[in-house]
């Protein structure tokens, strides 16, 4: 994928609470836990770690499509998205039995830009 985002770019991206806007503070390309949770980057499918530009709470994204009109994806792009979507499956199929609003299932989901609870 062409490098889209830099340290410092403001975007955007959807919460359980909405759409969020932030800074960008970090490409993350190795997989790393923030906060207790699990991100699963790397160079191939980097996330970015970014900051809430209401709360100030950091967070790791996806943001590499958010922005771009669907006839303007590329081969690397849609690859991505059934890569998300097979995970997205696969993952929520291990649904926990309890505790769903406070486990790393729903943080794991989240951080791949899924709510099951939407």
């Amino acid at each position: 994928m062409t490098e889209k985002f830099k340290k410092g770019d403001k975007v955007e991206w959807e919460t359980a609470q909405g759409t969020t806007i932030g800074i960008i503070k970090e490409k993350l390309t190795s997989p790393i836990d923030i906060k207790g949770h699990h991100v699963a980057a790397s160079e191939e499918n980097p996330q970015y770690l970014v900051e809430s530009e209401k709360t100030g709470k950091e967070a790791a994204q996806i943001i590499e499509i958010l922005h771009k009109k669907q006839d303007k994806y590329s081969d690397d792009d849609i690859a991505h998205m059934k890569k998300v979507i097979s995970y997205v499956h696969r993952h929520s199929a291990q649904k926990p039995a309890n505790d769903i609003e406070h486990s790393r299932w729903l943080y794991s989901l989240k951080n791949w830009g899924h709510d099951p609870l939407k």
